[in-house]
């Protein structure tokens, strides 16, 4: 029971309207980073991980935690409209995949083997 009650308690200290407007602010300016291409979430961390240094820990984390999830979104925006991936982390748009051939055009591209003589029926 008191671990619920200490979660319950970091939840309500966590929440205060400084440590959310924080998270938003720091989440948008994940969001510019990852939709830059070049820039990843991790990037990101590493390059604002030196502003961090004179925040109180919870808050730091706060910070870290809004601009890697914003890196990690904004990433899929520049995949997305650009057609380019911004971050290693998204999968590319379904618009740049290659056709699959269909297997007509397979089997005339590609005839069948002749069978070798010495193999078995």
């Amino acid at each position: 029971m008191s671990t619920l009650l200490q979660m319950g308690q970091s939840l309500l200290q966590l929440a205060t309207p400084f440590n959310l407007l924080l998270l938003l602010a720091s989440t948008c300016g994940g969001i510019l980073i990852g939709a830059l291409p070049g820039l990843s979430a991790t990037m990101g961390i590493a390059l604002l991980a030196g502003l961090t240094y004179t925040m109180p820990q919870d808050m730091a984390m706060i910070v870290l935690i809004g601009i890697y999830v914003g890196g990690i979104y904004g990433g899929s925006i520049s995949a997305t409209l650009i057609g380019i991936p911004g971050t290693a982390a998204p999968p590319p748009p379904r618009s740049t995949a290659t056709p699959s051939p269909s297997r007509a055009l397979a089997a005339k591209r590609f005839p069948p083997l002749p069978s070798h003589p010495l193999s078995a029926p």
